[in-house]
């Protein structure tokens, strides 16, 4: 993994020194860059393949090329355009190859790269900027239109550098991270920055100084199953193909095993072929959290692969440490799970981990589609919505039965009167759905892989990770698996009695039956306790009217009467999410926008 930046500027040695120490924690192993009198082009390398050649930028045929992320079909990439006369200078750099693919094929070879992934291409004949990110953006690219400036980065913060750069904030955007905890699309926390939005790619005119966005399509091979039995037999073939493909480095890889079926699978998966003994690490913690241990479940799976394992045990409280640390460099507020944060600090000397991220959405979601059915998931969730959104809003039926943290009334409620803003959430969910069939399963599993994957769980795992100089990788997200369950008809895909079904038979084959079987757990972040304890002033005192006042955002009698309710409750999530959600949107506030 990589940090890319550019711009259509020609800037000094001083700029360029500065700009590349921004991002020298996603590349801390070379530093490099491309200069001319059209633009800047700057690269950090995290090297992982073709140690010694593969640096960049790297230049072919009048294109220069700045790339973060991993194409696992590279090695096959390669040997087709051998056959038709292209000569490679490196060892087996998959830069080189995506570099070459784009001479022979330009926008066209995104439909053929396997991987995670955002690049930029400088066309020099052409007089262009070509960039893409893969289909589910794994890897982000932040792009900033000012004017006739252009630049993008890997991570916000660069372009909040920049002098042309207002650092406005969305209230667009604020609206939409009270309702999901995280900032979805391709929108960003700032007005003038935006992200490209997953399976996009864009061309950039440096003469008109225009841009044109595009969405591309994966092709579907289609595949027709005669049972059941044959279903979970091409789980496995594609499951176990994915761990292959995704294994592709010249680094030593780990495997973050949390005890818990996904991550378990890929790592015995894995074991199975391994010439060596491999690495596992899991995270525990001695306090309040205790229940949510899943150490002894980690231990298992290690003796049943014989990993070398290592295990963190912390205090949970060290999390309240690594707030600032953490949101510095994350550049928007996000109040979902950091648990992971502890496993990539703690991985000395590592560069690659593999993930379980992405089987979830896959594999059913935990049962996200029962709120669609007529069934008492359903029932609880239409009174919920009725209650708190516009009646209106329910031709936009995939939308407004979505789960959210903060609904339409509430929000009316929380922001002040005088700022307009669009709640178009409703609708940009409904119409991720592409499938006319009304299949709750498929349709929701579309949502999610347009939504709550790509901008929060991997776009956390991409900020974390990278914070910690660590590439993760999420074999889930191959293209086999997704051509796979793509395939896979909604009957035999997830149950109402049992959500995860077709994973969990596709894994008896790997793994034992009491990890199968096991209550899922995970880490929950003691939240209420360090509300009511531990952040408690630092609560009220962003809930008080000094602070509120100025800011000039939120209403400080809604948000009075939820603090008292909340200090008044016991164990209710609702309030506790609600108010967590606050309290980081303050947190990131103070750091980013008082004291920046």
């Amino acid at each position: 993994m990589c940090g890319i930046f550019g711009l259509n500027q020609s800037k000094d040695q001083n700029f360029i020194k500065k700009f590349v120490e921004l991002q020298n924690h996603r590349g801390p192993d070379a530093k490099n860059y491309y200069l001319n009198n059209e633009v800047t082009l700057i690269h950090n390398r995290l090297s992982i393949l073709d140690l010694q050649y593969g640096d960049q930028p790297m230049i072919y045929n009048d294109k220069v090329i700045v790339y973060n992320g991993e194409i696992f079909n590279s090695p096959t990439i390669r040997n087709n355009l051998e056959k038709i006369g292209y000569s490679f200078k490196t060892k087996n750099s998959d830069t080189e190859v995506l570099l070459k693919l784009y001479d022979y094929k330009g926008a066209e070879m995104l439909n053929e790269l396997n991987g995670m992934f955002a690049f930029v291409i400088y066309d020099i004949k052409k007089n262009i900027l070509f960039g893409a990110v893969d289909q589910f953006s794994n890897k982000p690219l932040y792009y900033s239109l000012s004017g006739n400036n252009f630049a993008f980065s890997s991570e916000i913060k660069p372009l909040l550098k920049l002098e042309n750069i207002d650092d406005k904030l969305s209230f667009n955007s604020i609206i939409k991270y009270f309702q999901l905890q995280y900032i979805p699309f391709g929108d960003t926390i700032y007005k003038n920055i935006k992200k490209l939005n997953n399976s996009n790619y864009f061309e950039y005119n440096l003469k008109s100084k225009k841009i044109d966005i595009q969405k591309y399509s994966k092709k579907i091979n289609k595949v027709e199953f005669n049972s059941y039995k044959d279903v979970i037999i091409a789980g496995r073939e594609a499951l176990e193909q994915s761990v292959k493909n995704w294994s592709l480095s010249d680094v030593p890889i780990i495997f973050s095993l949390s005890g818990g079926l996904d991550s378990s699978l890929i790592s015995s998966i894995y074991s199975n072929t391994s010439k060596t003994r491999i690495e596992t690490i899991t995270v525990g913690f001695d306090d309040v959290n205790k229940d949510q241990d899943e150490r002894n479940f980690a231990k298992i799976i290690s003796k049943n692969i014989n990993s070398y394992h290592h295990e963190i045990v912390i205090n949970s409280n060290n999390f309240l440490k690594d707030m600032d640390l953490i949101f510095e460099n994350l550049c928007e507020p996000y109040a979902g799970s950091l648990a992971s944060w502890y496993v990539y600090k703690n991985l000395s000397n590592k560069k690659v981990i593999f993930t379980g991220t992405g089987a979830d959405e896959l594999f059913g979601n935990y049962g996200k589609w029962k709120n669609y059915l007529f069934s008492d998931f359903f029932i609880k969730n239409i009174f919920q919505n009725l209650f708190n959104q516009n009646l209106k809003n329910i031709k936009h039926f995939y939308g407004y039965m979505y789960k959210k943290i903060f609904y339409e009334n509430e929000l009316n409620k929380l922001i002040l009167k005088n700022h307009n803003y669009s709640n178009d959430l409703n609708l940009i969910i409904h119409s991720l759905v592409q499938n006319k069939k009304f299949d709750p399963k498929k349709n929701i599993q579309e949502i999610d892989f347009n939504l709550q994957l790509p901008w929060e769980f991997l776009y956390i795992t991409d900020r974390l990770s990278m914070l910690n100089s660590i590439e993760a990788r999420t074999p889930f997200l191959d293209d086999q698996m997704i051509n796979y369950i793509k395939n896979v008809p909604s009957k035999y895909l997830t149950k109402m009695t049992n959500s995860k079904i077709l994973l969990k038979d596709i894994a008896r084959k790997y793994i034992p039956d009491e990890i199968i079987n096991r209550k899922k757990k995970g880490f929950v972040l003691p939240k209420e306790s360090w509300l009511k304890k531990e952040l408690r002033n630092q609560l009220i005192y962003f809930a008080s009217k000094e602070f509120l006042s100025k800011q000039e955002i939120f209403s400080y009698s809604y948000l009075d009467k939820l603090l008292k309710n909340f200090f008044s409750s016991n164990k209710n999530i609702n309030l506790t999410e609600k108010t967590w959600t606050f309290f980081i949107f303050q947190f990131w506030y103070e750091k980013n926008v008082f004291n920046k």
